[in-house]
């Protein structure tokens, strides 16, 4: 579908994605008092969208994580569409990256530095999208610490004051190059403990 580029298309094709992925409900996917997609009980979503692009994540109802743990569950799901390239546009590696992250760029084969910059803040975006129902609070670019690696898989680690992050129990991240390598896609996923009493999600 082509839309003329402007940020209320994006925005809709945004909807229109996560209305897809749930196969048209008959149900208006609204948004809770955070921004987010309000679902169903036990179904999590996630929206982006840039230029003309929109995507959405979902998941299955009260979907099977560990067989062998029944305690865990999961609590959010994220996801992020960022281009790999942002001509004309300054540098924004020491607003969204710590010193380690800056330091550590450069060793992921055919991704340039520059393009690791935005892959990283991408992943930043599509992490704290999954992990808010669980942190519920505003979290700074300079509070986490993300790794790429050459196999699409990331990992992350907080640096929050709050130590809200304890919480999480696990999660998981993911990235790609799509449309002829001019998006970076990313996803998260994390999950919380059963047993934890003091973990109260929000819808």
């Amino acid at each position: 579908m082509t839309l003329k580029k402007n940020s209320k298309n994006s925005f809709w094709l945004g909807r229109l994605a996560i209305r897809i992925a749930l196969n048209f409900p008959d149900y208006p996917i609204l948004k809770d008092q955070y921004g987010r997609p309000l679902m169903i009980q036990g179904v999590y979503g996630s929206i982006s969208h840039k230029e003309e692009r929109g995507v959405a994540l979902i998941s299955l109802p009260e979907p099977v994580i560990d067989a062998s743990d029944s305690n865990v569950r999961l609590a959010g799901v994220g996801i992020d569409l960022e281009m790999t390239s942002r001509p004309g546009r300054s540098n924004v590696s020491k607003r969204v990256l710590t010193i380690n992250e800056r330091q550590s760029l450069g060793n992921i084969p055919g991704i340039t530095i520059d393009e690791e910059v935005l892959l990283r803040f991408s992943l930043k975006e599509a992490i704290y999208k999954a992990a808010h129902p669980l942190l519920c609070q505003y979290v700074g670019f300079q509070e986490a610490e993300v790794t790429p690696f050459a196999d699409g898989t990331a990992s992350c680690i907080w640096l929050l004051d709050t130590k809200a992050d304890k919480r999480i129990v696990k999660l998981t991240a993911h990235w790609k190059k799509v449309v002829d390598g001019q998006f970076f896609l990313t996803s998260a996923s994390v999950y919380s403990n059963k047993s934890d009493e003091e973990v109260k999600l929000e819808p």
